[in-house]
């Protein structure tokens, strides 16, 4: 489920970098699962994988959500 959202949220430019970050943990997890498992073919799909997730949180990061401030001081 939480993969389903993050992958929606990649396609929207104010929470893709939120997306990439949730999906790269994802992925951190099945790495460590495969590479206990001795798969090193999936393990080299899933480091690219991840490596371009965190290109795709750390390009989009300027351009995250953030809650508006008022400004008090005029």
């Amino acid at each position: 489920m939480a993969e389903g959202g993050a992958g929606v949220a990649l396609l929207v430019p104010w929470v893709a970098s939120y997306g990439a970050i949730l999906l790269a943990a994802v992925m951190a997890r099945a790495l460590a699962t495969r590479a206990g498992d001795g798969r090193r073919v999936d393990v080299m799909w899933i480091s690219a994988y991840l490596v371009a997730l965190a290109w795709i949180g750390f390009e989009w990061w300027t351009f995250r959500w953030r809650p508006r401030t008022r400004n008090t001081a005029a």
